[in-house]
């Protein structure tokens, strides 16, 4: 996205079955664009700690349980990281 919100390019992968695996798609996206972007935005499943960027339990994606993405991806490219709940009907998760 850019600076106004506009969808400059979206993508599809098939979903990792570890975290080794999910973690290793997410470098894989980020070196591609390493240097073009000023944030991370995280959409997944599980109660995030939105302080610490901590998903807990990891939902339907259980390996996620304990994943720190502002160590995980933040430190990596020197970026700010945010992250929501994306599960559904969860009114209030990851607050």
């Amino acid at each position: 996205m850019d600076n106004e919100g506009q969808l400059l390019e979206k993508g599809k992968r098939p979903s990792a079955d570890n975290l080794d695996d999910f973690v290793a798609a997410l470098y894989e996206i980020g070196d591609q664009y390493k240097g073009k972007f000023t944030g991370i935005a995280v959409y997944a499943p599980g109660k995030i700690d939105t302080e610490k960027m901590i998903i807990h339990y990891g939902g339907a994606l259980t390996f996620l349980d304990g994943l720190n993405l502002e160590e995980t991806l933040g430190f990596r490219y020197g970026v700010a990281v945010s992250a929501e709940n994306g599960g559904k009907g969860q009114p209030g998760a990851g607050q």
